[in-house]
């Protein structure tokens, strides 16, 4: 996005957030301009003491609009269609916008989880392949102290975040959840009021994400919502909020990659000769690919001085209308 900024908007950001992507994606339909600060989930940073001061719920996204700070992704989006009128991404209608609402909480339930089977699945062993548990958890001593966030850290790496049946019974509820939306788009192009808006917003980018961790979203027993993603797939704001990582990873998907880690690691010791040569090259390419995932080697302090110029960062204050 320009570095022009003339709404002083600032974005704290992850690429392979689907809660910062779709604030993005309303910022790109409003033709809005901000600052990108990115929190790197894989360090940790989202627990820094410094971004808690900001947020603290210790995710992303925040926005800050000049004196203000707005979390949760919902709220942001909200609050930029009341602060910049210029386009409205939600309808002015109260049922239609009963219905988005309603849209919102449901992905926010779907996404409790979407998030176990994503560490268990795609973040544990990628953080495995890459580094040691001791280098794993040294890395996010430099981010947090706190013993709960290191033992989550712990469990990632350990693939130990659900069990096999917790696994059959979360993927069970996510398909089924799709299936209301399959249900919900028969005859239609889009969720509410049949026009392109904020309910397409909140619910695509956590549903393009449904292979990252190995569930499939196929015509035949999701023809309407395969359609739908396909049209939304094509428009500049989606195609621009895709990161280059996220694109790799993505394609990596699509590969029985993922699936295969998630089973031989865990047990090296009956991995064969093979394997672990497989597993070898796989560990210094991965190892390469998330050196600098973000090309960005600065701490989150350091960034957050190159934000306000000083050692200290603006005073902000919440606001959740």
């Amino acid at each position: 996005m320009s570095s022009n900024n003339d709404n002083s908007l600032v974005l704290f950001d992850y690429p392979g957030s689907p809660c910062a992507r779709r604030v993005k994606v309303s910022m790109i339909e409003k033709g809005l301009q901000w600052k990108n600060v990115t929190v790197d989930l894989s360090r940790m940073e989202q627990r820094h003491p410094e971004y808690l001061a900001i947020n603290p719920n210790g995710k992303v996204p925040a926005l800050i609009h000049g004196n203000r700070v707005i979390v949760e992704s919902n709220d942001i989006t909200r609050y930029l269609d009341k602060a910049f009128t210029n386009k409205s991404m939600y309808p002015t209608d109260k049922n239609a916008l009963a219905q988005v609402k309603c849209w919102q909480q449901a992905e926010l339930d779907m996404a409790k989880d979407y998030r176990p089977l994503m560490y268990q699945r795609l973040m544990g062993p990628m953080l495995r392949l890459t580094l040691t548990l001791d280098e794993a958890l040294a890395r996010a001593r430099l981010s947090t102290t706190n013993p709960e966030d290191l033992e989550w850290e712990r469990k990632v790496w350990s693939l130990e975040v659900v069990s096999a049946e917790e696994q059959v019974e979360l993927v069970n509820k996510l398909m089924a959840w799709l299936d209301n939306v399959e249900v919900a788009l028969e005859g239609k192009q889009y969720l509410v009021g049949n026009r392109f808006g904020q309910a397409e917003i909140s619910l695509y980018p956590r549903i393009s994400m449904y292979p990252w961790i190995g569930l499939t979203v196929n015509r035949t027993r999701y023809p309407n919502v395969v359609k739908w993603m396909k049209r939304l797939a094509k428009r500049e704001s989606f195609k621009a909020t895709l990161a280059p990582k996220d694109r790799g990873i993505q394609q990596l998907s699509r590969t029985p990659l993922f699936p295969f880690l998630a089973d031989t690691l865990p047990d090296r010791g009956a991995q064969s000769f093979k394997t672990r040569l497989i597993l070898a090259g796989l560990q210094k390419a991965m190892g390469v690919a998330m050196e600098s995932p973000l090309g960005n080697k600065k701490t989150l302090p350091e960034k957050l001085r190159l934000l306000t110029g000083s050692g200290e960062l603006v005073s902000v204050s919440g606001d959740k209308r």
